[in-house]
């Protein structure tokens, strides 16, 4: 079996329970130290209409209060600092507990350090993989699709004639690198993925497309 290494994000679960997650904080933030009241609401709907960059801001102008910059960086510190109350699907349990029998697994996984650290301890993922690479622990450069995170994974196993399976879910980032290093890649391409839509060719397309994680399985046995 060759070793695995997954994304997180999208990945192994739906980044939207994260988002979700820093609204009801940032929501309550607002009511305890501002009195404001129906940010929570209005943040999801914007979420839903497929906004992006700049929900904070148009929550707020809809709520009557001017974005003023010192409000939406505090909304945004209570967003990237809370706990987040997430969980991974079940899929994504059987799929780790299944493979985790038969090689190692490990995660690369892009965003702010300590934002990624919080998923990673709600979701229990320690218990699951070997190896976990935070690409911001080398700074933003080293976000993928830099090579470096994966030549981390590398560095950890330290393991000669070993074939390495990359799975992730965004085309304009995720395999480009591995494709380099000569791995096998996979893209987990759901319906309510964020990046479902792209379509991209050449040395950003994986290896093979699956529609659920499950769906890899065999495909790697």
């Amino acid at each position: 079996m060759p070793i695995i290494v997954f994304d997180l994000d999208d990945t192994l679960y739906p980044e939207k329970d994260f988002v979700l997650s820093g609204f009801q904080a940032v929501d309550e933030w607002l009511l305890n130290e501002r009195q404001l009241t129906g940010f929570n609401q209005i943040a999801r709907q914007l979420f839903n209409a497929e906004r992006r960059g700049d929900i904070f801001d148009q929550a707020l102008l809809q709520m009557g209060r001017d974005p003023d910059y010192g409000l939406v960086r505090k909304m945004i510190d209570v967003y990237r600092s809370h706990t987040p109350s997430i969980s991974l699907p079940e899929e994504t349990r059987l799929v780790l507990s299944e493979l985790k029998g038969d090689t190692s697994l490990a995660i690369i996984t892009d965003g702010y350090l300590e934002v990624q650290r919080r998923k990673v301890a709600a979701l229990n993922l320690s218990q699951y993989v070997d190896c976990i690479v935070y690409s911001d622990e080398e700074g933003h450069t080293a976000w993928k699709p830099s090579i470096r995170p994966y030549q981390r994974v590398t560095e950890y196993f330290q393991m000669n004639n070993v074939q390495f399976v990359y799975v992730g879910d965004n085309p304009t980032k995720d395999f480009i690198s591995p494709n380099k290093l000569g791995w096998i890649t996979i893209r987990v391409r759901r319906e309510w993925g964020e990046h479902f839509t792209k379509d991209l060719a050449g040395e950003y397309r994986a290896t093979h497309t699956v529609e659920k994680l499950s769906d890899m399985v065999p495909l790697i046995k």
